[in-house]
């Protein structure tokens, strides 16, 4: 632990799991440690590391007080950010990945706009997407009002995770993090905070947001984007957008097409009848970034010869044309859901 601790309360408390983290926690560390807003405890939870990462952080803890190192008791991502939740000391949380980095001004700009406006519950902002050299190689941008983060959400995720702060109070009333969705626990969490306040980004990065292949959403991809429209589905069954049945048969209809869809990446030509008919009846509930890389996967298909160039050309039109409309069309009734939260949060 820590050399010194106080039980003082602090403005803000940042949380930061780490998990084998020894790359790049030094430099994710050295950026809390440099902002320009000095009233903050750095809560950095070892989720059972096997490299050096409780080192380097006990080396920092030692010359920062304002460090306190703790050890997950649980398992993986979840239980480590609820330790670090239940252990905070601030009425204003923020979050940092260990191997993301926060740009100085982050923690007293975002405090600032929680502070100036007591309806907000949770603000983000924009990133700059860095790679395992440091070097900055694409922006995130994200919706800034409120309007615009709930037109966002049923569509996909409108927060980057290491760029929140959020209120202890709104967090605790949205129920915490869960483990239903582990690759999405921060979907998840954002679909009921919204419930309990207004949301926000700011549109200026104020982090840098690291892709590398050791990240678990590199590892993962195809699985967090199923598991992210599985998190919304559950979320319309919950509001009752959707019944029981509907929801069973979209959930197997998506849990069979993720299946197929790390099938053909790995092999286009393992093309099957009944996929044809599978996405085109998925269309409805994917959002464009999915159907333009369903599209490319028939594409791969039909230059290996196994789908036809009429099947491939009508599926084409079903996702530039047909599909556009029916999604919009899905997500009505959730961005009307999200928006009656927010009026009902203001009164």
């Amino acid at each position: 632990m820590c050399r010194r601790e106080t039980q003082a309360v602090t403005a803000v408390s940042v949380i930061m799991p780490v998990r084998d983290g020894e790359r790049f926690l030094a430099e994710a560390l050295r950026s809390v440690l440099s902002q320009s807003f000095g009233d903050f405890e750095l809560l950095v939870v070892l989720d059972h590391s096997a490299d050096g990462s409780e080192e380097i952080a006990q080396a920092h803890a030692r010359e920062d007080s304002r460090i306190r190192v703790l050890d997950n008791s649980g398992e993986g991502l979840v239980d480590a950010l609820n330790a670090g939740l239940a252990a905070a000391r601030g009425e204003l949380i923020a979050r940092l990945d260990a191997d993301d980095r926060m740009h100085a001004g982050r923690l007293e700009r975002q405090r600032f706009v929680l502070l100036a406006d007591p309806d907000i519950s949770l603000v983000g902002s924009a990133a700059i997407v860095i790679d395992a050299d440091s070097r900055a190689i694409g922006r995130i941008r994200v919706p800034a009002t409120d309007a615009a983060i709930r037109a966002r959400l049923p569509r996909g995720n409108a927060f980057v995770h290491s760029s929140v702060m959020f209120r202890r109070a709104a967090f605790t009333a949205a129920g915490g993090y869960r483990d239903d969705f582990p690759l999405n626990e921060d979907y998840d969490l954002w679909l009921r905070l919204a419930a309990t306040g207004r949301l926000a980004n700011i549109a200026e990065p104020l982090v840098d947001h690291r892709r590398h292949g050791e990240a678990v959403s590199a590892r993962n991809a195809e699985r967090q984007r199923l598991e992210r429209r599985l998190c919304l589905l559950a979320w319309k069954r919950d509001k009752g957008l959707i019944g029981e049945a509907a929801h069973a048969r979209l959930r197997a209809r998506l849990t069979e097409l993720s299946a197929r869809v790390v099938d053909l990446e790995a092999d286009p030509a393992a093309w099957r009848d009944g996929d044809l008919a599978l996405f085109a009846a998925a269309l409805p509930e994917l959002g464009s970034a999915d159907v333009r890389a369903l599209a490319r996967l028939v594409g791969a298909s039909a230059r290996s010869g196994a789908v036809s160039r009429l099947a491939h050309l009508r599926f084409m039109l079903e996702a530039r044309v047909i599909s556009r409309l029916a999604y919009a069309r899905a997500c009505r009734p959730a961005v009307r859901a999200l928006e009656q939260h927010a009026a009902a949060a203001r009164r």
